[in-house]
């Protein structure tokens, strides 16, 4: 039976690890899928079950998050370091059987470990070519990752959707568009920043000062907004340095103006 092995961390992605389950199961069936625990029996020996697991399968994915190298046990150990290792004994028995094919999967982001890093009998893993998994691209990924199983097992492609997509897919394509989206509604507050500039050159191009003083406003919610949106503080720095600077726009259309209104009243109260 051909069989796909997830090989994942659970400190490390174990949510990818069951979503990625989920599409895998969609397309091959479930009984072709092996997750840990899921679908080990009770009282069975873990570790000739793994064994056993690894012989009958096809591919090996290995899940890399940021954290696979460095998780630690309670004795403040790296995890990769101990041969008991679960992880490493799959990862290693997998790489030592030339009918098994070991993807590394990478997960948003993570980088490619190398030999270096990867303690003896893992060391080749680093030699293969791995795929990126990102919650934003899930659908086109795993399609991609889909295809590289397809040709492993030499099973022919999938003729549209094997089974209805699951919950989790639709919500990632659904989030994929959120984030276009949200591109499209940044033109919103800089068009507002460009306006306030537009009414700020356009009133003291007229000496119209009210054209000038609605440039500022305008100005004003633009960097309001990516304020609230990036850095507090640096909102806050931005808005002191436009208003104290004498060259500053805020300063010549507002501050200024009132300033020489007094000193010129001061000169007449004195003479």
């Amino acid at each position: 039976m051909t069989r796909i092995f997830i090989n994942y961390r659970r400190e490390d992605c174990p949510a990818h690890a069951g979503r990625l389950a989920d599409t895998l199961e969609a397309r091959f069936g479930k009984e072709s899928v092996f997750m840990d625990v899921a679908t080990i029996d009770l009282g069975v020996d873990f570790v000739e079950r793994i064994e056993q697991a690894i012989g009958d399968c096809d591919v090996v994915l290995a899940l890399i998050g940021d954290d696979w190298l460095t998780v630690t046990d309670a004795a403040d150990n790296r995890r990769l370091d101990d041969p008991n290792d679960f992880v490493r004994l799959e990862i290693s028995t997998a790489l030592a059987r030339k009918d098994v094919r070991v993807i590394p999967v990478l997960i948003e982001g993570a980088a490619m470990p190398g030999a270096q890093d990867l303690p003896e009998g893992m060391a080749a893993l680093s030699r293969r070519n791995g795929i990126e998994l990102t919650d934003t691209r899930w659908r086109s990924d795993t399609l991609v990752l889909i295809g590289a199983i397809e040709r492993a097992l030499g099973a022919p492609p999938a003729q549209g959707p094997a089974r209805p997509e699951p919950d989790a897919t639709r919500a990632a394509t659904r989030d994929e568009q959120g984030l276009k989206l949200a591109k499209f509604i940044w033109l919103v507050p800089a068009l507002v920043g460009l306006g306030g500039l537009t009414l700020i050159a356009f009133g003291q191009m007229v000496s119209v000062r009210r054209w000038s003083i609605a440039g500022v406003l305008y100005l004003f919610v633009f960097v309001l907004v990516l304020g609230l949106v990036y850095n507090y503080y640096l909102f806050i720095a931005f808005l002191v340095a436009i208003v104290a600077w004498p060259g500053s726009i805020v300063h010549l259309v507002t501050i200024r103006p009132l300033y020489l209104a007094r000193l010129h009243t001061a000169r007449r109260g004195a003479e």
